[in-house]
């Protein structure tokens, strides 16, 4: 008996068998940019502490007085908070 061929056949052989595709050519758009924030521009003269604005003044007054006493801007807004509570 003849021995038979049972070669497998390679990709390359698949691929070239294959109809040609015409492949699209992509359009190119530019990014959009984001819209601007929307949140307030804060004052000149206004700094931010734990999300609200306070002026300045008070904000340099409020660290250099958690300075003094070594006690962290947390404590200090939580103490304020209880004392403003406590009063009502």
């Amino acid at each position: 008996m003849a021995k038979q061929s049972t070669r497998r056949p390679v990709i390359g052989d698949i691929l070239k068998s294959l109809p040609k595709l015409k492949t699209t050519v992509q359009e190119v758009r530019p990014v959009p940019t984001p819209a601007p924030e929307t949140a307030p521009k804060p004052k000149p003269e206004q700094v931010r502490i734990y999300g609200f604005w306070v002026d300045a003044e008070l904000g340099e007054r409020f660290r250099i007085r958690g300075a003094k006493e070594n006690k962290k801007p947390r404590q200090i807004l939580i103490e304020a908070l209880e004392a403003y509570l406590v009063e009502k």
